[in-house]
């Protein structure tokens, strides 16, 4: 065979898992080097100072690490075409004047990039930046490059993530103009308009992102129901929320505001809630009714659904008003993640309670659209430190969990997962 087919060199570089061995392929023979070069460059990090960080989004184990500006910008230039395979693009914003400068290069190299991630921090840190401390010509170069992606560019993002920022009122703007379908934010916080000139908007909305999810993010929901922000709101179709203690979380209240701006658009719903604190009689106030809503998600730690509870507590006050037929007319899917915690290895099992099994259940198999009740169990520790515990946990709780259920698993509808580690 004089020259393998170009569809055997894809399959052989799409079975290599490792960075290491996918660049020993790209120099050793010219046949594999567009492939391995195209694999190794779907997903990019720049940081100025972290480049042990392994990428963001690349599927390969022990991946490609981050780069500075400079290494790349010098790359591009060599081999403009590599700028092309790159889809997915990670950055801590640049620090210095000369990083700035090879930002705008590779900024303007990159033509194909639809999923973005800007940190605040190095890419795996959990702390979080004001954006204003960002030299000037840093915070520019980055909102003159989402700023390609809104207007009559043509250009959209997929997927935006800010991670680790305090926002001011014009990087919220620009953020929610740039992706067309998913808007991220991790551990950031949000400046609010305090005159009328903070509060004025650029332009009026014309487009914006499907679905936001949020996480550790507290002031997004109060913000996005203000007036400047409130047509975005009202065109979202997916959102994802996580929620925190009932008794001292503000974003409750505000969160109720939100759903009520999104509610004629909403079609999917995901809430975690991330405390294991069950306080009585707290109530999240919902919409008469989600006329669109087709899926609803609750994930929680077990302490919300376990063990004795009293007779009101949020996720069941939740799920009493949002199951009913007439408060969600055409919901088909309802999905529970259920965190467990273990202990020395151990994951204590404890049966559903009963009287939020009745509740449950008898508003599950009487809604007349429901197609599926999906459910899994996570454990909140590494898998391999309790993979043998949770098989026999598993095992236990799906006993538990059919008897607490008796009416929802004879209508069909219960499909139960086996255990993974929390996601």
């Amino acid at each position: 065979m004089p020259r393998l087919p170009p569809e055997l060199v894809g399959i052989v570089v799409d079975h290599i898992s490792d960075c290491k061995t996918l660049t020993s392929c790209s120099l050793a023979a010219r046949v594999f080097r567009f492939s391995a070069q195209r694999r190794l460059l779907t997903a990019l990090a720049l940081d100025d100072g972290a480049n042990e960080t392994t990428v963001p989004g690349s599927d390969l184990e022990w991946g490609p690490k981050a780069r500075t500006y400079a290494e790349a910008a010098q790359r591009f230039s060599e081999s403009p075409h590599l700028a092309g395979y790159v889809l997915e693009l990670s950055i801590v914003p640049p620090t210095t004047e000369e990083s700035v400068v090879a930002a705008r290069q590779i900024f303007a190299a990159l033509t194909r990039v639809r999923i973005a991630r800007i940190s605040g921090a190095p890419l795996m840190s959990m702390t979080w930046r004001e954006w204003d401390e960002l030299p000037a010509s840093s915070a520019a170069a980055v909102l003159d490059w989402l700023g390609t992606y809104t207007g009559g560019s043509g250009r959209r993002l997929s997927y935006l993530t800010l991670k680790g920022w305090g926002l001011p009122l014009q990087v919220m703007h620009r953020a929610l103009r740039a992706p067309s379908e998913l808007l991220s934010f991790w551990d950031s916080r949000f400046q609010h308009a305090d005159t009328a000139e903070d509060a004025h908007d650029e332009s009026t909305p014309t487009c914006g992102p499907k679905s936001i999810d949020t996480f550790r993010s507290p002031g997004l929901f109060a913000l996005l129901v203000q007036p400047q922000f409130r047509q975005y709101a009202a065109n979202l179709q997916h959102l994802h929320v996580n929620l925190g203690t009932p008794s001292n979380d503000p974003d409750l209240a505000t969160f109720s505001h939100l759903l009520a701006v999104s509610v004629d658009t909403l079609q999917s719903l995901i809430i975690s809630f991330y405390g294991t604190e069950v306080v009585e009689n707290v109530s999240i106030p919902l919409p008469r009714t989600f006329p669109k809503l087709k899926q609803l998600n609750i994930y929680v730690y077990n302490q919300h659904i376990t063990g004795p509870l009293p007779q009101s507590w949020v996720v069941a006050n939740l799920l009493r008003d949002m199951l009913l037929p007439a408060a969600t007319p055409v919901l088909a899917q309802v999905a529970f993640k259920i965190r467990w915690e273990s202990v020395d290895g151990r994951v204590a099992t404890a049966p559903v309670c009963p009287c939020f099994a009745e509740l449950l259940d008898g508003r599950l198999a009487a809604h007349p659209c429901i197609r599926k009740v999906g459910w899994r169990d996570m454990v909140d520790d590494f898998i391999d430190i309790v993979a043998q515990d949770a098989e026999r946990h598993c095992t236990e709780f799906e006993a538990l969990l059919k008897e607490a259920l008796p009416r929802t698993v004879e209508k069909g509808l219960l499909e139960i997962s086996r255990n993974s580690n929390w996601k």
